[in-house]
């Protein structure tokens, strides 16, 4: 009878996919971003998203999205490079989704979608610890919220009081990281040396069991709240070096480098729930990560000098977590308040810091220009020594809306960071920034 039902549903698919009507929506948006200490440009895009679904038959639904991007970046050095309009005018076309949705099949409580998709898990606004099925896309770190889709099975059944969802992601995709990203520090290297090459090598077995990922996840409602339970199986996302090779050269001052990266196994446990207390709105997650031990060998037979193993990740389990609120007063005053515990890039149980992220806007003039004047992220890395030991990243920000679909967004972006901090490393990148978004 399924069977049969199969079918049928196909062939309907069939003859009703040329009179299908697609449904088109999308935005264009332009953000440039100026450093405040040279006016030197950091970031430049114009990115033209366009969405597309079409539903051929009420059991079916196609959804796909693309970007079209220039990113403004330099990229003619030379004369030549001056003939080749991709590199005087580069462009980038970037499938961000394409997959479908079936419907009550084989019975009316199921739903299946299969493609390249987004799977969101968790509730936080900001950083959410149980959201780990898509890994991170920090090409814009300051972009929290950007994840990549990726090639995934997804199966939902609809209880009345509950829903069960079931993922499996048949190849691993890794991290957009920022650019001149380093995974180890130099200083902590055994060896006083000027490092003169430093190359790297992925390690990862085109194995169906070495890249899937298998998540199950079942959520309900209890009282107005909404609650969920998840687990996931799969890889890191960000590589760890495995072993760092010192080679020899002419200079006995100097050494060459060779690194292989690999991405350790991780199962995560996570809980998350979210609700109203009168007009108050609250979240919170936790995620319990269970990671496979990390082991670095430092390679120093080239020098005569063995080896030497150093674990960077044990298979302690340690957890993150995140509890938020936001609440709307009557004057046109919103805030939004989170703190978790580890970033994104953040794992083990002694290498996890405290943040806080915090918002407040106001709206005025019929609500065509909303304030910023309280935005960013705070970090504290320890809490017994606070006012040597935080970063913050400072954010005010004014948006004009003239039209109900365009905004415009102009704000600064000042960060302070104390030494040893997550956030030193962007101290010197003070910016001011201009946004304008269009959406049809």
């Amino acid at each position: 009878m399924c069977f049969k039902r199969f079918l049928l549903l196909w062939a309907a698919i069939i003859v009703s996919l040329a009179y299908a009507q697609i449904n088109w929506d999308g935005y264009l948006l332009i953000d440039n971003r100026v450093r405040t200490s040279n006016l030197s440009y950091s970031f430049n895009e114009l990115r033209w998203a366009l969405n597309a679904q079409c539903q051929p038959v009420q059991e079916l639904k196609f959804v796909s999205g693309i970007w079209i991007r220039s990113l403004g970046t330099k990229e003619f050095n030379t004369s030549r490079d001056l003939f080749e309009n991709i590199k005087v005018a580069p462009l980038e076309l970037n499938l961000k989704e394409a997959y479908f949705i079936l419907s009550g099949f084989p019975i009316k409580n199921i739903d299946w979608s299969m493609g390249k998709q987004r799977i969101s898990w968790g509730v936080a606004t900001r950083f959410s610890p149980t959201d780990n099925i898509n890994p991170i896309d920090l090409e814009d770190p300051w972009d929290f919220n950007r994840r990549l889709s990726v090639t995934s099975f997804k199966a939902s059944y609809y209880h009345r009081y509950f829903s069960l969802t079931g993922v499996y992601v048949p190849l691993f995709t890794p991290a957009v990281l920022p650019k001149n990203t380093l995974f180890f520090s130099l200083s902590n290297l055994p060896l006083n040396f000027n490092y003169r090459k430093i190359t790297d090598t992925l390690l990862l077995e085109n194995k169906l069991k070495e890249t899937q990922s298998i998540g199950v996840r079942i959520k309900s409602k209890v009282l107005n709240y909404d609650f969920s339970f998840s687990y996931l199986m799969g890889r890191y996302e960000i590589p760890y070096p495995k072993r760092i090779i010192f080679i020899p050269t002419q200079n006995p001052n100097e050494l060459d480098l060779k690194t292989e990266l690999y991405f350790p196994k991780r199962h995560i446990i996570g809980i998350d729930w979210m609700g109203t207390i009168k007009d108050l709105g609250v979240w919170a997650e936790v995620a319990m990560y269970l990671p496979e031990k990390a082991v670095l060998t430092y390679d120093l037979t080239l020098l005569g000098m063995g080896t030497a193993d150093s674990i960077i990740l044990d298979n302690t389990q340690y957890f993150r977590y995140v509890l938020g609120f936001d609440y709307t007063f009557t004057n046109n005053i919103y805030c939004n308040l989170e703190y978790f515990h580890g970033f994104v890039f953040e794992h083990g149980k002694d290498n996890l810091c405290d943040y806080l992220a915090f918002t407040l806007e106001y709206k005025f003039c019929d609500e065509k220009l909303k304030l910023y004047p309280i935005n960013g992220i705070m970090e504290i890395y320890n809490q017994h020594s606070f006012l040597d030991n935080y970063g913050l990243v400072f954010m005010p920000e004014i948006g004009y809306y003239p039209l109900n679909d365009l905004e415009v967004i102009l704000g600064l972006r000042f960060i302070e960071a104390k030494p040893n901090t997550r956030f030193e490393q962007f101290k010197d990148c003070d910016e001011v920034y201009l946004k304008v978004k269009y959406c049809f």
